[in-house]
């Protein structure tokens, strides 16, 4: 009975470190920062927003004469989000 309860706590315990993993691993293979990947400008990057951009690119754009970044889906190569510089 106590290598049951043993074990259940270690799976209860080990979850929040595969999500934090998860979301590690998301962020790190689709280059952008975190607050580019908030998509609904919420103030925080779920999870369910890092699996979505891991099918982005960014690339570089000019727009009223500022420098900005494009957030494209890979598969078609069209725009989801364009984060320019303030001022």
């Amino acid at each position: 009975m106590r290598r049951l309860r043993l074990a259940v706590t270690a799976a209860l315990l080990s979850l929040p470190v595969a999500y934090a993993s998860l979301i590690a691993a998301g962020a790190w293979r689709s280059g952008l920062t975190w607050r580019e990947m908030d998509l609904d400008h919420d103030g925080s990057t779920t999870l369910t927003e890092v699996w979505f951009v891991s099918d982005f690119g960014v690339r570089p754009v000019t727009i009223a004469g500022r420098q900005c970044s494009e957030i494209f889906l890979l598969k078609d190569g069209l725009p989801v989000k364009t984060i320019c510089p303030a001022g």
